[in-house]
């Protein structure tokens, strides 16, 4: 198992002119700051298929925990979060197949719950709808390996990850590293 503890601080600026008082439009604003901590487990299994080919299943569950935000408005009222309790539950896979020595294609499916999450706040005592982020997502990735060697000392990752569900969407990250 892997595990993993992290902290720090959670800051949130937001501002506004599309507020109204009246026929008069309004600029609203505020800053505020909240510890943040968070971990995670991770748990895995990794199967050799043959020579070329490794299938890693796994298991992830990690939870975080913001506390409570007092704010005040640019307009002097007072705007209050209630601390955020997430968790969030994922299983699947990867299936590795290796190009050759230095390179490897990877796929890999998931499926992800997350619960809790639910963000309430509070503007002059009542509060606000709340958002939540609870809910089910299938996670479909796809990517490209290049280890570096002494001929090529340059490590390359190139993934697209989509995901169904909940969250819905299309991320598509590149990561080179060199070697000294």
């Amino acid at each position: 198992p892997i595990c993993s503890f992290r902290g720090g601080r959670a800051n949130t600026d937001f501002y506004t002119k599309d507020l109204y008082s009246g026929n008069q439009r309004t600029r609203v604003g505020y800053d505020a700051s909240a510890p943040i901590f968070a971990g995670h487990v991770r748990v895995g299994k990794l199967l050799r298929m043959n020579k070329n080919n490794l299938v890693h299943v796994y298991g992830i569950y990690s939870h975080s925990h913001q506390n409570d935000m007092h704010t005040h408005l640019s307009t002097g009222e007072s705007y209050e979060f209630d601390s955020i309790d997430a968790g969030k539950f994922r299983l699947g896979y990867r299936w590795t197949t290796r190009l050759n020595p230095i390179s490897k294609l990877y796929t890999g499916m998931a499926y992800q719950y997350e619960f809790n999450g639910d963000s309430v706040a509070r503007y002059r005592g009542h509060d606000i709808p709340k958002e939540s982020i609870e809910g089910s997502s299938g996670i479909l990735e796809l990517g490209w390996q290049v280890k570096p060697n002494r001929e090529m000392p340059w490590m390359l990752d190139l993934a697209v990850t989509g995901w169904i569900g909940q969250h819905e969407g299309v991320t598509a990250a590149a990561k080179v590293k060199k070697s000294f």
